[in-house]
């Protein structure tokens, strides 16, 4: 598990557009924090300090939240759900973060990572990531950053599936485990001649197909 930032919170009273925009003014931005059957809370968090964290990718991570409060300020885990982002500067613009507990799996979206060149890029195939991400359950402890696999041994026309993820600990796959994450495609020149080279064949398979006597006759005498 990576190492866990610091995300400084503070209580948020007041809702709606105007109380947003204030925030935002104001270099925060709304957020809840929900889960572990506890009842929300609206909390307002630093813009720099939610750019920061996406700028080293660890908004996907657990965070240790410190939330100031009229007894002094109290720690917990937790994790964001939910970024949202304003669709024109990609500046974040609310969150929601979710409660973590130890004994409490959680249900997060993990990178995966191919290391190695495929032996079949290197014999001039072209490597393709249909999906970049997975889904799985584990217990926080066993949270990964990413995961890493082996795909040196990838041919041509080879594909590497969800289910052949090396998953350790309690994480099990939630993802179809048929998914496919990396795949070795054939260069494009190189496809279009195999598809005319099967299509020649197939047009000298129909031509040399031999003639049925029995039928020829048949057609002539209902002729």
């Amino acid at each position: 598990m990576a190492e866990q930032e610091m995300l400084n919170a503070q209580p948020r009273t007041e809702h709606g557009k105007g109380p947003a925009r204030r925030l935002r003014a104001q270099g925060l931005i709304p957020a809840i924090l929900y889960g572990a059957g506890e009842a929300p809370v609206d909390l307002a968090l630093p813009q720099k300090e939610i750019e920061r964290l996406l700028a080293i990718d660890r908004v996907h991570t657990i965070i240790n939240l410190r939330l100031a409060g009229a007894d002094g300020a109290q720690e917990q885990q937790v994790m964001f759900r939910e970024l949202q982002r304003d669709p024109v500067t990609r500046r974040p613009v609310h969150a929601d973060l979710i409660r973590v507990r130890a004994d409490q799996e959680l249900h997060v979206t993990v990178e995966v990572h191919g290391a190695g060149t495929p032996t079949g890029v290197r014999e001039g195939g072209i490597l393709e990531r249909p999906v970049r991400e997975v889904e799985i359950r584990c217990l926080p402890a066993d949270l990964p950053e990413h995961l890493e696999v082996d795909i040196s041994g990838l041919k041509i026309n080879g594909s590497f599936h969800a289910r052949e993820l090396p998953l350790g600990g309690s994480m099990h796959l939630v993802t179809d485990p048929e998914t496919v994450l990396f795949h070795v495609a054939i260069p494009r020149a190189a496809a279009a001649v195999e598809a005319e080279k099967e299509a020649a064949e197939g047009e000298e398979a129909e031509e040399g197909e031999p003639e049925v006597i029995g039928k020829k006759k048949a057609e002539e005498a209902e002729s």
